[in-house]
């Protein structure tokens, strides 16, 4: 089984489609589809903060516009995620670059999460790909967001227990 989240969704997204996996769910995977192929940019704007020497401000930057969030200074992760940027750079330049498939090859069955207070981008990655795929099932959550695994981890927990319980491998 895997499980992704946002950036660690498209990973887990493209393993499936190379390895044997009996089931895959997937969190708001970082995938632009869509009018918001449009929106790439956002690594090259973070490089413009670093290249300033504005690391918080480059962080802050991802958060607002991948995440819809503007007090990323609140979360525990703050402020250690700042030494992360470098890395979020180079992530948002492979979603960048990505391009979602319209047919996707997972033999898996799948279950796509997102949040009904999730970013629009992710959302509609999210539809996209409970269309793109064979076998999935696409179940919004109530009143959280992207950071649903964090901010209300018990109601993302018995959507997956309740997946994974209908999904046995026989």
């Amino acid at each position: 089984m895997l499980f992704g989240h946002s950036s660690g969704g498209l990973v887990a997204l493209e393993a499936a489609r190379r390895a044997s996996v009996d089931r895959l769910i997937l969190y708001e995977p970082a995938i632009l589809v869509g009018e918001h192929r449009k929106d790439t940019g956002l690594a090259a704007r973070m490089q413009e903060f670093l290249d300033e020497g504005e690391r918080e401000e480059a962080v802050k930057l991802y958060f607002r516009v991948a995440d819809g969030t503007d007090d990323v200074e609140q979360w525990p992760i703050w402020p250690d995620c700042v030494a992360l940027v470098e890395t979020m750079v180079r992530e948002n330049r492979a979603i960048e670059a990505y391009c979602l498939d319209d047919d996707l090859d997972v033999s898996a069955p799948a279950l796509l999460l997102t949040g009904e207070e999730g970013p629009e981008h992710l959302r509609a990655a999210t539809q996209a790909l409970d269309d793109a795929l064979d076998d999935s099932r696409l179940v919004e959550l109530d009143g959280v967001g992207h950071g649903g695994i964090s901010r209300a981890p018990e109601l993302v927990a018995n959507e997956v227990r309740s997946f994974l319980r209908e999904t046995r491998p026989s």
